[in-house]
């Protein structure tokens, strides 16, 4: 009976990572002939399911160079309307930028960027966990035992 608890939570770790929100990553290649600015990645939850992006749901961000100026970024303040991460599908909105002392801000057209979508997957951790929680519980099952 035992051994049967130490499994279910082995897996009650495991299955609350998959089940919720899914972590997504957002890949902007800048498209050939653009030399202004650079490629970046936006990796965040998408908490309301919608899988589009939102400022809240960001948990971490590449950074973006303006090469013209030289002045890196490493916040975004302003998320362009890239429905369905299609090229082309903007309403005219702009991403935003701003340098984490806040002294520097400055937008891009999203029309630059390719876009690109995936899903972020399950660190190896967990599993690797869950499996040798099962096998201490096994471990544990027959000593016992002898």
């Amino acid at each position: 009976m035992k051994i049967r608890n130490l499994v279910l939570c082995a897996v009650a770790l495991v299955v609350p990572v998959s089940a919720s929100a899914a972590t997504l990553q957002l890949d902007a290649t800048i498209k050939p002939g653009i030399t202004d600015v650079t490629d970046f990645s936006i990796v965040f939850d998408d908490n309301d399911g919608n899988g589009l992006l939102s400022i809240g749901e960001i948990l971490s961000f590449s950074g973006v160079t303006f090469n013209f100026a030289s002045v890196s970024f490493d916040t975004v303040t302003a998320v362009a309307d890239v429905s369905g991460y299609t090229v082309g599908a903007f309403s005219g909105s702009w991403w935003g930028w701003s340098q984490s002392s806040g002294t520097t801000t400055g937008s891009s057209n999203p029309n630059q960027w390719s876009y690109t979508i995936s899903a972020v997957p399950i660190p190896a951790t967990f599993p690797l966990l869950a499996v040798g929680i099962g096998a201490l519980g096994w471990m544990r099952r027959r000593r016992k035992a002898s």
